[in-house]
């Protein structure tokens, strides 16, 4: 039997490449969408981007070192694109944007070339994986 613990209210969440840490997406006081990481046991929550003073009104996808250092937007687009997630090779990120009016997953490079959707599909689509 896997034991499960609540880490509290959030989403998003997924895996550290190591495997020990998760990242995820929760309210802090009054801000919504900041990205936290925690380790696989629930302990030593951290704050990794805070979403304070305006600093990410729109919600964008971002890389960040393990730290909270080091951000580097991925994203632009005036509409939300959220819910990223690593390639098994860690070339690529997955995401989900409303940039062609609905809610669909694209694929890109890390560095930013080859945007595309790759399913081509007219209804909503959710929280993309990899796995």
């Amino acid at each position: 039997m896997i034991g499960l613990k609540v880490l509290g209210p959030g989403h998003g969440a997924r895996w550290f490449p190591d495997g020990k840490k998760l990242v995820f997406t929760a309210t802090s006081g009054t801000n919504a969408g900041d990205l936290f990481a925690v380790n696989a046991d629930g302990s030593g929550r951290e704050l990794l981007l805070s979403s304070a003073g305006g600093a990410f009104t729109n919600a964008d996808v971002y890389v960040v070192d393990a730290g909270g250092s080091h951000a580097r937007r991925l994203t632009s687009d005036p509409v939300e694109d959220i819910a990223g997630d690593w390639s098994p090779d860690g070339r690529k990120v997955l995401f989900t944007s409303d940039r062609n009016g609905r809610s669909q997953i694209f694929v890109m490079n890390v560095d930013r070339t080859h945007l595309r959707n790759p399913s081509g599909e007219r209804s909503n689509e959710f929280d993309p994986s990899w796995r």
